[in-house]
């Protein structure tokens, strides 16, 4: 996967995506609310990493590990970095 939407999207869409990360882990801050807004933002904030990688796991989606995520983190970085310049 190239983007986080896309992660989202693969494991479920916002709405399930954010059920499943307040399943692993309640105290991150994830609601049902704020999981279209990051699809959105194609943004997962680092903070919900571990819980993504546990979810993708539980829900037997190969390929999302720390080091995809943080791929796609510095590639939009670039990217977005690149539009300003």
């Amino acid at each position: 996967m190239r983007t986080f939407r896309a992660v989202i999207d693969a494991l479920g869409g916002p709405a399930c995506y954010a059920r499943g990360i307040i399943e692993i882990d309640g105290r991150l801050g994830m609601t049902v609310q704020y999981a279209p807004h990051l699809r959105r933002r194609n943004s997962i904030p680092p903070k919900f990493w571990p819980a993504t990688v546990k979810l993708a796991d539980k829900r037997g989606l190969a390929g999302v590990t720390h080091e995809a995520l943080a791929a796609i983190y510095a590639a939009e970085r670039t990217k977005r970095a690149t539009k300003r310049a």
